[in-house]
């Protein structure tokens, strides 16, 4: 009956750890992604900054540096590669001197003819001195900083890799093409100035000339041919046969010469260089024999109001992209009030790479391959739409968000594992994009692990054999990576909690309560049956009381004075003897004993009545050996070190009572 009622309590007491265990443990149904986040390149677009430097040098050329100002106010240093940020500091300070010193050429060229004219000549020397030195720096300008930063940003962004004919190398050459055009300004301002009094003395002088230009019509489109007319004379009388230069925007377009009445006339084709308005002049220079004899000349200026039809282009991409996969790009052009073209071709550029050509009217709709190794991250989509003659090249972008998609689990794991032994596993793999198909698996619980591949449909089964471990019940991460074989999909990496119930350990322990639940009823009812044996006896006998029973000092082993083979062991059997060594001592001393009911709580509070200010060392060791037998804390050297250093205070406090 009693052995019953024990071993009762014994499976109430492990189920009742059991269900401890479980609700302490982090839920087993957790199974948080740890996929670490992927990082992008910065990624730039070289159309546009290159189309920011022709615009600069647009007003550079036309001798406006007050919109250069305002241009370079607005240059977006946020979106330009760190490499190149000083490389464009330097072009844009650069732009800014070049713009005024060209306007203040213009006016030393007109102040100069006024000096000559008026006979004026040493004045005249200095201030052509003085232009000259401008012409210079204007070179050193051009030479070591605007074109050596188109240099830099060219090498940087890859341009001499890309096709020709490509929006990315027709913006190039466009630049080019502008800083090709300021170097010919410079080269004409320098002959103009080469000797101006060549020849000339105060005696004769130099005679003035005048030069006139007239254009027909004064609104065209680009490609259109206009007319140009006018006269040179000196002092009144025609020159004739003289060469005369038609600058557009301050360079040489082309040359003309005048008929035997001093006047010019010819056509001439507006380029295409869309650009609102360009400046027209006609300039005469003494060449040759007129060295020394002629003050040079500048017509007055002639703007040219250009036309040509303009559009908006809205592009629009998807909201995810994924690399290996196709992603789709579509345009939709707004001409206004201009006539669409036919067709215009399109360039669609990905990190300043082209990706795909296409001709189109007014609606495109183009799907471009993404490479497998791109990064994921924010990246440029430039639509370069190709100048056709009247219509104006077009550049827009849009910004693609490239990611991997991320895998989904579906496990079917149990919640409880039984080990030492086999633990069957089982899911799906998939994504937005579709399952997983070929995935290699990685998963693994502690020291057991096992790799698989997902089938075609993303499915998978499997079993990890787990061995023989010291805990009894707990609770462990089953770690599960997956490594899809697809570019476009990104590497998981998750875990889910069990509970582990160690088969072998619970078992042992199970035996030894049942022993102790067999063992300890015997003792308990043969010391009833003494104790009755004695209150049984008769009434009138006379019992002389027994003295006090005495413990030899010589039966217990020294305490804490010698060795023992138990203190080499593990630090719990360590603490395990001085403990028991503590209750011997404390039982010899207060006459109490450890029954079998009692917890060793109880008999602690028990025997502390006797002990008194030694109490709490005894209450306290009492408390760590329920630690190690009711939890799952493991002993260390220090939890060592401090029983026995409790077991030495009660020692010699009991020695110092002369107990």
């Amino acid at each position: 009956m009693m052995l019953s009622r024990n071993l009762h309590k014994i499976t109430v007491a492990m189920v009742t750890c059991a269900v401890v265990s479980c609700t302490i443990s982090p839920s087993v149904y957790a199974a948080e992604p740890h996929e670490d986040p992927e990082t992008a390149e910065e990624v730039f677009s070289a159309i546009s900054l290159l189309q920011y430097y022709s615009d600069i040098l647009d007003f550079v050329l036309k001798g406006e540096p007050a919109e250069v100002a305002a241009r370079l106010e607005k240059l977006p240093f946020t979106n330009i590669p760190q490499d190149l940020e000083e490389a464009i500091s330097r072009f844009a300070n650069s732009s800014t001197s070049v713009s005024y010193l060209l306007t203040e050429i213009y006016e030393d060229l007109s102040r100069l003819g006024t000096l000559v004219s008026q006979y004026r000549f040493d004045e005249a020397t200095r201030l052509a001195d003085q232009t000259s030195t401008k012409l210079l720096q204007i070179n050193q300008e051009l030479e070591l900083v605007i074109e050596e930063a188109i240099k830099i940003t060219s090498r940087w962004f890859q341009v001499a890799s890309a096709p020709e004919g490509s929006g990315l190398r027709k913006s190039y050459d466009e630049v080019l093409e502008k800083t090709e055009r300021l170097q010919e300004v410079h080269d004409l301002f320098t002959d103009i100035l080469a000797n101006p009094l060549q020849g000339a003395t105060p005696a004769d002088g130099l005679s003035p000339t005048e030069l006139t230009l007239k254009v027909e019509p004064v609104i065209a489109f680009v490609g259109d041919s206009i007319i140009f007319e006018g006269v040179l004379t000196c002092n009144g009388k025609a020159l004739a046969e003289r060469e005369v230069e038609i600058l557009v925007t301050g360079s040489r377009y082309l040359t003309t010469k005048t008929r035997t009445d001093g006047y010019y006339r010819g056509t001439l084709r507006v380029p295409y260089w869309y650009i609102p308005e360009i400046d027209l002049q006609a300039l005469y220079y003494p060449r040759n024999e007129d060295i020394g004899h002629y003050i040079p000349s500048l017509s007055s200026v002639t703007g040219l109001e250009v036309l040509y039809y303009e559009a908006g282009l809205e592009v629009t991409v998807e909201d995810k992209a994924h690399p290996g996969l196709e992603t789709t790009v579509t345009g939709r052009f707004d001409y206004g009030q201009s006539p669409p073209p036919e067709e215009r071709k399109v360039e669609i550029y990905l990190d300043n790479v082209l990706t795909a050509e296409v001709r189109t009217g007014e609606e495109f709709s183009q799907k471009i391959k993404l490479d497998p190794e791109l990064d994921a991250g924010s990246r440029i989509i430039d639509v370069f739409v190709v100048a056709d003659e009247r219509y104006s090249p077009l550049i827009a972008s849009a910004v693609l968000d490239v990611t991997r998609a991320t895998p989904v689990l579906d496990i079917n794991a149990p919640t409880v594992a039984m080990i030492p032994g086999s633990i069957a596993l089982g899911g799906k793999l998939y994504s937005e994009l579709g399952p997983l198909s070929g995935a290699l698996i990685k998963a693994g619980l502690g020291k057991s692990q096992v790799e698989l591949v997902s089938s075609e449909d993303g499915t998978f089964e499997t079993e990890i054999k787990t061995g023989v471990g010291f805990g009894l019940i707990g609770s462990q991460d089953l770690a599960i990576q997956v490594i899809p074989q697809e570019p476009w999909h990104a590497t998981l990496t998750t875990t889910k909690n069990m509970v582990t119930v160690n088969i072998v350990n619970c078992g042992s322990i199970l035996a030894l309560f049942v022993l102790l639940g067999i063992f300890l009823p015997s003792r308990v009812r043969f010391r009833a049956r003494v104790y009755s044996w004695i209150r049984a006896g008769p009434a009138v006998a006379i019992t002389h009381p027994e003295p006090a029973p005495v413990y030899s000092e010589s039966v217990l082993p020294p305490f804490l004075s010698e060795e023992s083979s138990k203190t080499d062991g593990e630090p719990r059997i360590r603490i395990f003897y001085w403990y028991s060594l503590v209750v011997r001592l404390a039982q010899r001393t207060t006459k109490a004993l450890l029954k079998p009911q009692q917890t060793l709580r109880e008999f602690a509070r028990e025997a502390s009545r006797a002990l008194g200010p030694l109490s709490k060392y005894f209450i306290e060791l009492t408390g760590m050996v329920e630690r190690l037998l009711y939890s799952q804390y493991r002993a260390t050297e220090e939890d060592v070190k401090q029983s026995k250093q409790l077991s030495s205070n009660i020692e010699e406090g009991l020695k110092g009572e002369g107990i």
